[in-house]
């Protein structure tokens, strides 16, 4: 499943993870379940933007907010919550 994000005027398109990167994240020791926000979790969401990003869109180049926006959509697509399901 896919979806197009407008990010600071562009759109990006993004998907969900793919099994084998949810299990790399993982491994490497990132919890979806456990994110602790007071946490610095900013390597963790660039890996999943960039596992996320579906088109040749460099995150590198986006704004802190922009790459949050982007790594919500991600999870919404990989885990199908809320409104995810219905678009």
């Amino acid at each position: 499943m896919e979806r197009i994000v407008e990010v600071d005027g562009n759109e990006i398109t993004v998907r969900g993870l793919k099994w084998k990167e949810y299990k790399e994240l993982k491994a490497d020791g990132f919890s979806f379940r456990d994110l602790d926000p007071q946490a610095d979790n900013d390597d963790w969401v660039e890996r999943v933007a960039r596992a996320g990003v579906a088109d040749d869109t460099d995150v590198e180049d986006l704004g802190v907010s922009d790459i949050y926006k982007l790594f919500d959509e991600i999870c919404r697509l990989t885990f199908l919550r809320g409104d995810a399901e219905k678009n």
